[in-house]
């Protein structure tokens, strides 16, 4: 006996050419004809194609059925009914086929059903028609809205598929949220609503937090401002991903402008997302804390140089430590701001911050070049501060202007120069790394910067220019030396 089991898109109960095999179908002899499916009974699911076959099947009256629930039903044969096969001796009974189709065609979210209710109080649930378009990985369907209290039902009863919205940074009170969205394909927009004040809609200013984002296939990153109140621990989401949410010839306003309705084709996913406590850490580090290792170093300010000024898709591995996908001097005035801080601090403060604040500019307030012995003899000199303490920035700023060296040397042609910006890159990182090692107050300063460049490999290439950069100024002419130190002159 061999047949298969299709999708009949037009339930006209032929197999056309649009209509696709369907795996993974129960088929099953029955052989007390009872419409059920039982362990005694020969039975096999459909393969890729959709196809099935049962072989050695003894003569007499077969009944064969497919086993199928709602949102399906069968089209052919008609009404749920059976193929029924007289079997006379050895032969091959095929074209056994079974129509189906999906009733569920289009996609509901699940959120409580407040928000489904327009201004005017009537219920009009967002939903949009399955297709090609979807967020995440895939798309189902429901014949009605699974309304939740944890805007979860959709995942509960169908497959988990509400997964194409990922919030990398987490929402914090007057700062920024940026999210990963997945789309299935081009040319769709976006639109987002969030209920801030948890009064059960998204009526409320500022809760439209995206408006006709242009999406790419894959993953599309968009940040999001956050009020400076939020009335909740967690707050209700919805997403729409399809049309442009006006009409591009006549202005007129589809439903994809709203949170409610048909939105044709695309999908619609809803979520309740936690707001994270602003009492100190924001959930993922320090602000500052590029490398999340739960501390604000130098490491933590390489990553901000190297990537300052990059305009667009940032994120915090790359200094972008105010989450608005850029590295600008607000990312390094929270860094400034946290300096020194470990675990969940906050704010470090005092010497350090003043220390840090000086590190962004090869001149400081006056207009004077910045000495690496200055900075330490001063601090050195401050009432109730140690060697330890200042030491250690004035060092940090050492390795990021080595960091700013390779990456001048990136820009020059050849090569030797880049095999030169690299190897520096990696000895700033390095001493970066061993800045915390170090116990600064109880090595001379010509030992720390010996055990530094030690520990970066620098070897006797750095002992000449090590005494240059503690005692002397760390400037153009001296990023100039180091560069011949390396053979990275300008050709």
């Amino acid at each position: 006996l061999l047949g298969s089991v299709f999708e009949d898109l037009n339930a006209d109960g032929q197999r056309n050419g649009l209509d696709a095999g369907v795996e993974g179908v129960w088929v099953y002899l029955d052989a007390n004809n009872n419409g059920t499916r039982e362990e005694s009974e020969a039975a096999t699911r459909t393969n890729a194609f959709g196809a099935y076959s049962f072989a050695g099947v003894a003569p007499g009256q077969v009944f064969v059925r497919i086993e199928i629930a709602s949102p399906l039903v069968q089209t052919t044969p008609a009404a749920g009914a059976s193929h029924v096969v007289n079997l006379t001796g050895s032969s091959t009974i095929s074209s056994l086929n079974f129509g189906i189709l999906d009733l569920a065609v289009n996609d509901f979210g699940d959120l409580p059903q407040s928000y489904e209710r327009r201004a005017d109080g009537s219920l009009d649930p967002a939903h949009h028609k399955k297709s090609k378009y979807w967020l995440g990985s895939s798309v189902d369907g429901e014949l009605s809205p699974y309304q939740s209290p944890d805007a979860g039902g959709d995942n509960q009863h169908e497959s988990d598929d509400e997964n194409g919205i990922v919030f990398v940074e987490p929402i914090v009170a007057g700062g920024t949220a940026r999210i990963q969205v997945t789309a299935s394909t081009y040319t769709t927009y976006l639109q987002g609503w969030i209920d801030w004040n948890n009064d059960g809609d998204f009526f409320d200013d500022g809760e439209r937090v995206v408006t006709d984002q242009l999406l790419v296939a894959g993953d599309n990153f968009v940040t999001i401002a956050v009020p400076e109140s939020i009335a909740a621990n967690n707050v209700f989401a919805r997403f729409r991903m399809g049309e442009f949410s006006t009409h591009p010839t006549t202005g007129e306003k589809r439903n994809t402008n709203t949170p409610f309705g048909f939105g044709g084709v695309g999908e619609v996913e809803d979520y309740l997302l936690p707001v994270a406590d602003t009492g100190g850490s924001i959930g993922v580090g320090i602000p500052g804390d590029s490398d999340q290792d739960e501390d604000v170093d130098g490491r933590d300010f390489l990553n901000w140089q190297r990537n300052l000024g990059k305009s667009t898709g940032a994120d915090r591995s790359e200094g972008d430590a105010d989450a608005d996908g850029d590295v600008d001097a607000d990312d390094l005035g929270d860094w400034q701001s946290n300096f020194g801080g470990t675990g969940s601090s906050a704010v470090a403060g005092g010497l350090q911050a003043t220390t840090a604040a000086r590190m962004c500019s090869p001149v400081d307030a006056s207009g004077a070049s910045w000495s690496l012995s200055t900075e330490m003899s001063s601090q050195i000199g401050t009432t109730g501060v140690t060697q330890e303490q200042s030491s250690r920035p004035a060092l940090e700023r050492v390795a990021g202007r080595l960091a700013n060296l390779a990456d001048r040397l990136e820009a020059l042609d050849g090569d030797r120069a880049e095999r030169a910006a690299e190897r520096l890159s990696s000895i700033a990182e390095k001493l970066a790394d061993r800045f915390d090692g170090l116990d600064l107050s109880s090595l001379r300063r010509d030992l720390a910067i010996d055990a530094l460049f030690g520990a970066a490999d620098g070897g006797a290439e750095f002992e000449e220019l090590a005494g240059d950069l503690i005692e002397g100024s760390v400037s153009d002419a001296a990023f100039a030396e180091l560069g011949g130190q390396f053979g990275r002159r300008r050709r």
